[in-house]
């Protein structure tokens, strides 16, 4: 449910190691849940796929916008 998925991004991922990987979908990690791991989020990448056949990785992060966030220091 919800409150254990927000425990896991409070409590778990941020002390979980020195360099913990994610690889959620966005019906997965929605925008609110993302700013909740952005504190310690340091690299984002996507992975892209379009054709199927090869994945190119990409360094762009799941919600552009949530980045503008105060306080926030994702990307410097």
């Amino acid at each position: 449910d919800r409150q254990n998925q927000e425990n896991l991004l409070i409590n778990f991922y941020p002390k979980a190691g020195e360099q913990v990987i994610v690889l959620p979908t966005d019906s997965e990690l929605d925008q609110e849940k993302y700013r909740l791991l952005l504190p310690h989020i340091g690299a984002e990448f996507q992975l892209a796929n379009a054709t199927g056949e090869c994945t190119e990785i990409l360094q762009a992060s799941m919600y552009p916008a949530a980045q503008g966030t105060e306080g926030q220091s994702h990307g410097e």
